[in-house]
C-alpha cells in the first residue's frame, strides 16, 4: 500500500549536526603517576586491584612493565622513552630488495651446475 502524500512538504533548514566521536591516542604517563600507581597497587588488599586498574584505565601487564622498569634503572627507568620513526624506503632500495628474493636461474654457461635425479626419474639442474 503506498504511502499517503504529505501536506506539506519537509523542514529543509533543520539539521542534526554530527561529530565525530574524540578519539583519544596512546596515553602517556609521567613518572609520579606511575610511582603514585605503583604505591596504591602495592597497598591493595585481595581483590581490590582489579577496581584499581579499571579506575586507571591500565593493565596488569602495565604495573609489571613499570616494576621491572623501576628495578633496572629506578625513576630514571619510569621515563617514556621516545620512539624513533623509521625512514622511508627510497626506490633504490626497493629495487635492491626486489632483486635479492628474485629466484637466481642457471645459464647455459654454467659450469659447476649439479644434476640430481628425482625420484620419478626426471633430472633437474642446480646451480650453486
Amino acid at each position: 500500500m503506498p504511502k499517503p502524500l504529505r501536506a506539506s512538504p519537509p523542514d529543509t533548514t533543520s539539521f542534526v549536526e554530527v561529530r565525530a566521536p574524540g578519539t583519544r591516542g596512546r596515553r602517556h604517563f609521567t613518572v609520579a603517576e606511575k610511582q603514585r600507581i605503583l604505591k596504591a597497587a602495592d597497598a591493595c588488599e585481595h581483590g581490590e586491584l582489579g577496581a584499581l586498574l579499571r579506575k586507571e584505565g591500565i593493565y596488569h601487564s602495565h604495573l609489571g612493565d613499570w616494576r621491572r622498569q623501576l628495578a633496572r634503572a629506578g625513576t630514571d627507568g619510569l621515563q617514556s622513552q621516545q620512539r624513533m620513526r623509521t625512514s622511508k624506503a627510497t626506490n633504490a632500495d626497493i629495487q635492491n630488495s626486489a632483486e635479492s628474493h628474485k629466484p637466481k636461474r642457471c645459464s647455459p654457461t654454467s659450469q659447476r651446475g649439479v644434476v640430481l635425479q628425482t625420484p620419478s626419474g626426471c633430472a633437474a639442474m642446480l646451480c650453486p
